[in-house]
């Protein structure tokens, strides 16, 4: 019978349902939409972009390597980011762009800002100096043109196809996730999604997503291939709560005869409870001031 010990073992933890997908999928979507409450995050990011167009006619590599690092400061309330400001430690360059993946974060909360502080990229404060410049600068639909950075894949052309299911990780002694997708379209291949639940507790830690090497990037004459992509979130507990704690967004292409590789590595190394502010340093209502008659006894 000692042949049994390692299955005894191996055994998941008593009551555990892997049957149930739609709860583990309710977890892992909790994971991603991010904390209930008010959270303030500092952090750093890292950027890194590499290019690498072959060699040339003469033989010289044409190859360059750059890096970037800033500080974050952010917000997230309730699902969103109210504020998600990167300072840079050197003069911004295009490439140089962190996303938050958890929640959602609207064009107005997301900014960057050079070592002086001067924003570079985002909404720009009103400034009434200013205003009537801006007004000749409008566009026909009424929108002030500014520098702005759409991330994101359209899916108006993409067919997607999943199969879910769970499955117990020993090694690991957690519940994982699986989600495979099957995508055709202006993105050709398969993707998967791992949600991880250590002891098989429902809340998740961390969630992958990989898209293998199979993956086309556009459409003929303009096509290129990923040679690697991924997305990767790793979670903390705080007081009950799961909360963003670091998250890497990295991808290989090539396209063209170039090789086009980026990385951006996000990690927080503070966060709190957003303050309540007392209601004695509040300024009065317009219209309303106050007066004796409305001060409590």
């Amino acid at each position: 019978m000692w042949w049994l010990l390692p299955l005894a073992a191996a055994a998941p933890p008593e009551g555990l349902d892997l049957d149930d997908v739609d709860a583990w999928e309710a977890a892992a979507e909790s994971f991603r939409e991010g904390p209930e409450g008010c959270w303030e995050l500092k952090g750093t990011a890292m950027m890194r972009l590499v290019h690498d167009a072959g060699a040339s006619p003469f033989g010289r590599s044409r190859r360059t390597d750059e890096s970037a690092e800033g500080t974050i400061d952010a917000r997230f309330e309730h699902g969103r980011w109210t504020r998600f400001q990167v300072t840079m430690t050197e003069e911004p360059e295009d490439w140089m762009v962190v996303w938050p993946v958890w929640g959602t974060v609207s064009t107005e909360a997301w900014t960057i800002v050079d070592p002086q502080g001067e924003l570079q990229a985002g909404p720009r404060p009103a400034d009434p100096a200013k205003a009537e410049k801006e007004d000749e600068d409008e566009d026909d639909s009424g929108k002030r043109r500014g520098r702005s950075i759409s991330i994101g894949i359209s899916n108006d052309d993409l067919t997607l196809a999943s199969y879910q299911f769970a499955r117990w990780n020993e090694e690991a002694r957690a519940v994982e996730l699986i989600e495979e997708y099957s995508i055709e379209g202006g993105l050709t291949g398969k993707a998967t999604t791992t949600a991880t639940f250590p002891e098989g507790r429902l809340q998740a830690s961390r969630i992958r997503i990989d898209l293998p090497t199979t993956s086309k990037i556009g459409t003929w004459p303009l096509q290129g291939r990923l040679k690697a992509a991924s997305v990767d979130l790793l979670g903390t507990s705080v007081a009950g709560q799961v909360l963003p704690h670091s998250q890497r967004v990295s991808f290989l292409a090539g396209i063209f005869g170039h090789t086009l590789g980026a990385d951006s590595d996000v990690t927080f190394h503070e966060v709190r409870r957003c303050e309540a502010v007392p209601l004695e340093s509040l300024p009065p209502m317009p219209g309303n001031p106050p007066s004796e008659v409305d001060s409590p006894p």
